[in-house]
């Protein structure tokens, strides 16, 4: 499916015709703020009022709907010790790959929801052969992440996106560091 075709908000509208900057039709989100997908491009913040909103850019395919959270965390991270397991032992992740698939957005952070290391990294997809004036393509392949984590008991990695744009986490690699 291509960028602009992908349905990732809640309640959405799917809209595609004639060159528009007003979408209508959306009575169902009368008062909702919501985000839209705008041929590929992502316009969020939007406030419907009287079953219609209003685009910074005319479009001729959109989508629009309810933002909605993804969060992907993982269980405590195993890689032994010296001295056996590493389960309670102070660890350190200092890198991190997310092997992605037809991708863009999202962000990651070390430690679970209450025991969160920093803030959460944004994932960079721009390349220098991608144009300034226009959203990256969907990515596939692995995207490194220098995390600055310090020693923690748990090695938890945490994954939020919350934009109308997919996000495929095939697998996550980890580098850790086991105390003991």
């Amino acid at each position: 499916t291509a960028k602009a075709d992908g349905v990732f908000l809640d309640a959405a509208v799917v809209y595609s015709g004639a060159s528009t900057s007003t979408l209508s039709g959306i009575n169902h989100l009368e008062g909702e703020i919501v985000d839209i997908l705008n041929n590929g491009n992502v316009e969020r913040g939007k406030t419907v009022i009287g079953g219609r909103v209003t685009l910074d850019v005319a479009t001729t395919k959109a989508i629009v709907g309810l933002r909605y959270q993804t969060v992907i965390e993982t269980t405590d991270l195993e890689a032994g010790a010296r001295a056996g397991t590493g389960q309670s032992r102070p660890k350190k992740l200092s890198k991190v790959w997310l092997r992605l698939l037809r991708s863009l957005g999202g962000t990651v952070a070390t430690g679970g929801e209450d025991r969160r290391d920093g803030e959460q990294n944004d994932l960079l997809y721009r390349t220098p052969e991608n144009p300034m004036d226009a959203s990256p393509p969907l990515f596939t392949g692995l995207i490194p992440l220098t995390l600055g984590a310090g020693w923690q008991r748990d090695a938890v990695i945490r994954i939020e996106h919350d934009e109308p744009l997919p996000l495929f986490v095939l697998g996550i690699v980890a580098e850790l560091e086991t105390n003991g």
